[in-house]
This record gives structure tokens, sequence and C-alpha cells, in this order.
């Protein structure tokens, strides 16, 4: 994983069209929203109310980086790429204007402050080993929800803050694919059932895979990483509960599972 790139799809995604090499530093595993700037983070970012942005959640270096923020005016990004574009995608510090189209967020005082700058972002919480994230906003909750893979600590983690920015809360670990040889808990909650325990370890599931030249994986762990929030799944009861759906893949076996975490107030410290 070297860069991210911009694409833009004119047949409901079928394939898509690079207009933009968008990063290659700290943007190189993004999530992405789009949505309209309300009067609050308009005034933080010094654009228009109603402006059309794309919020770009990212890390740099897979698994060794922290989380960023940035904020894209989409409109005026595609027009000038547009403008600027030739046969091949473009780089964006060679966008004219590009330090009034993207902006970088650079701490969170008492007003959050912004950078046209990639290198002046800061991290917006501190956890230096992010995998794939996924940031949206939650509807039961007005909030949004930051999901993703952590080996410190261990499981798929959520945080969530009233703006994209944060402050962000502290981590909440919402899987644990914990294993231990207790007779009354002999595989976790994802070791043994849909990920699989190496043989050499113990012997207790048949969940492993043949994906690879090498064949059966019998002596590889699983692993989880990859939760995705699936936002039109997510439904519950406003500032009480959600029923948070995201995607989990497993690596041994090579399977995307579908996962259900029930999220209240209570575990939000709400």
């Amino acid at each position: 994983m070297g860069r991210s790139v911009l694409g833009v799809s004119e047949n409901d995604g079928y394939d898509f069209s690079p207009l933009l090499s968008f990063s290659r530093s700290k943007f190189i595993n993004v999530s992405v929203e789009r949505a309209q700037l309300d009067a609050q983070q308009a005034q933080a970012l010094g654009w228009q109310k109603g402006t059309e942005v794309l919020w770009i959640w990212g890390s740099g270096r897979y698994r060794s980086s922290p989380a960023y923020l940035a904020a894209a005016d989409l409109s005026a990004l595609i027009d000038a790429v547009n403008t600027a574009r030739g046969d091949k995608p473009l780089e964006l510090d060679h966008i004219k204007g590009h330090d009034r189209l993207v902006r970088y967020f650079t701490g969170n005082r008492e007003v959050a402050s912004w950078s046209s700058v990639e290198q002046d972002a800061v991290p917006l919480f501190c956890a230096g080993d992010i995998g794939e994230l996924s940031c949206r906003l939650n509807s039961a909750f007005g909030r949004y929800f930051f999901t993703y893979n952590s080996g410190n600590p261990r499981g798929v983690v959520l945080r969530h803050a009233a703006n994209p920015w944060g402050p962000w809360s502290e981590a909440i670990i919402i899987f644990d694919p914990g294993w231990d040889s207790s007779p009354s808990h002999p595989a976790g909650v994802g070791y043994g059932l849909f990920m699989h325990i190496p043989w050499n370890v113990a012997h207790v599931d048949n969940v492993q895979d043949n994906m690879f030249l090498n064949g059966r994986r019998d002596d590889e762990w699983g692993g989880e990483y990859g939760p995705y929030q699936i936002t039109r799944f997510s439904t519950g009861i406003a500032k009480e509960s959600c029923d948070l759906f995201y995607t989990l893949s497993t690596w041994n076996p090579y399977e995307s599972m579908l996962m259900h975490t029930r999220i209240t107030a209570k575990d939000l410290g709400l």
C-alpha cells in the first residue's frame, strides 16, 4: 500500500476512473463519508455552511500509524481536477489552488484548527497501529463512530465523537477474538468458532481453508481485520442504543463475516 487515489464512477459504481493521487503519506488507508457542512463545521473550516465535502479519515503506513482527518470541498475539487486532468491521474499538490480545496486537521483546542499542508496533520487520538478503519455518523446517537482493528488493544475497537475531528472517546473493544483452554470457555468468541486455531496449538476446529498454493492451512492462525460499518443496517433507539452492523475478515479461513454488536448509551459513557 503506497498511495490513495480519488476516483469517480458515472455508472453507479460498476467501474471507476482515477482522477487524482490523493496521498502517499498520512492518508494511504482511508474511510470517506460524503456530507454537507453544518454551521459549526463550516465555521471551523472557514467554508460556507452547506458546502458538500468529503470527510476523509486516514492512516499512513499499514498497522504502524495513527489516524488523521482531512476535509475536501468535493465540487470544487472535482472541477479543479477536470480542468487540469490529462491522460494520467494527477498528484494533489499539482492542482492549482489545492490549498483551498483540501484542509487537514491540526488540533482541537478551543476551536478546531486546519492547514493546507498534509504534513501538518496531527493524530486524532493515541493509537499507533491502526489497520483497516471505518468512520461513519451514527444516526441513533448522532455521533461519529470510528471502528478499526488494532494490536494494542487487540481486537476491533470503537471510538466515538460529536464532531469528525473529535475529541474522541477512549477505546472500547467491541470484538475480542480471544481464546483460552478453560472447560467453560474452550474456544473464544472468534477463535475456534469462525477463526482458525492452529492444530499445533489446539485441535478444536475445522474452519481453516486451502486458499493458497501450499494447501490447507492447518497450522496458521486466523486474524480479525476490516471492521467496515454498514450504516443502512445500523438501527436503534435515539440516544439509548444502536445495533451496529459491520464486516469482519478473518484471514484463516479467508472469509468476510457480517458482525452485529449492540451498543448502549452506558457503553459509550453517555
